[in-house]
């Protein structure tokens, strides 16, 4: 006979959502304009390459491999190469801060790759879901897919434990969630300058941090721990990034992409641009055409 002690598991209450996923081959000059989700999004490579590029990174990734991009990152994928790609991508969340908080810290930008230790666990849950894919669903298919994305989460995690990294603290959590709400908040300005204004304005990042009642200098560090970059350096991130999709738009110019991220002239924005990429507006149209 097994005796127990007195105990009892912990209340779990989580939401947990799923949505987004499917697989699709794409040709060669295929391009996902940028975006950026309420949830976590994997992409796992089929066949062929991709480069997606992220707010804080560029990245290629290979046939066989995979990367998460965390909430509200925005992201542009490409097919890279002379070769179709088949790629299977998928959206989750969870109202877990403490899980989100270590997919975050541990996962952003790194190409999950066949040297992980936990490789093969991930990829066969992946699979799992992929081997569902068709037009009608029933019940069973449903837990099928709620399981194994449970099981991405889960094996992500546990890796981590492996690994000695605890729990994080709540203060942790709550400087994550704060850098968050203010990189949205830039966000947000900036887009709403680009896409809504006739009259382009400085954004003023001082008077962004003072809605959030923290010090310019708490900001920084928020900044540099989860973004590796000051406040400002993260919005010029954010407009060169954006520039790149501008400039592919053939109704634009380059002296209207210039008006609309607010340079002072078109000279100033191909400087800058060249600076952050190494070519010039015109040569990365040019390269883009090839």
């Amino acid at each position: 006979m097994q005796f127990f002690e007195d105990g009892y598991l912990p209340t779990i209450n989580t939401t947990f959502s799923f949505f987004g996923g499917h697989a699709e081959t794409v040709e060669p000059g295929w391009r996902w304009p940028t975006e950026h989700h309420p949830a976590f999004e994997i992409m796992y490579i089929m066949d062929g390459a991709q480069r997606t590029v992220t707010e804080s990174a560029e990245k290629i990734i290979k046939a066989g491999e995979m990367m998460i991009i965390p909430i509200g990152m925005e992201h542009t994928n490409y097919c890279w190469g002379n070769e179709p790609m088949t790629f299977f991508t998928m959206h989750f969340n969870l109202d877990d801060p403490a899980i989100k908080y270590l997919l975050v810290k541990n996962f952003t930008n790194q190409i999950i790759d066949q040297t992980a230790p936990y490789y093969n666990e991930l990829r066969q849950s992946l699979e799992q879901i992929i081997s569902i894919i068709g037009t009608h669903y029933s019940l069973s298919d449903r837990l099928t897919i709620e399981l194994n994305t449970i099981n991405v989460i889960g094996t992500l995690i546990r890796h981590l434990h492996a690994n000695k990294d605890q729990l994080p603290k709540q203060n942790e959590i709550d400087h994550y969630a704060l850098f968050q709400q203010i990189s949205t908040r830039i966000k947000d300005e900036l887009n709403e300058q680009i896409f809504n204004t006739q009259i382009p304005k400085t954004i003023s990042i001082a008077a962004i941090i003072a809605e959030f009642h923290i010090s310019q200098s708490t900001a920084l560090h928020l900044f540099k721990q989860y973004s590796q970059q000051s406040p400002q350096k993260y919005l010029q991130s954010l407009k060169m990034q954006i520039a790149k999709n501008l400039l592919l738009q053939p109704d634009l110019s380059i002296k209207e992409v210039a008006y609309k991220l607010n340079y002072s002239s078109p000279g100033h924005f191909s400087r800058e641009f060249k600076r952050f990429f190494g070519i010039t507006p015109r040569q990365y149209i040019q390269s883009q055409k090839a």
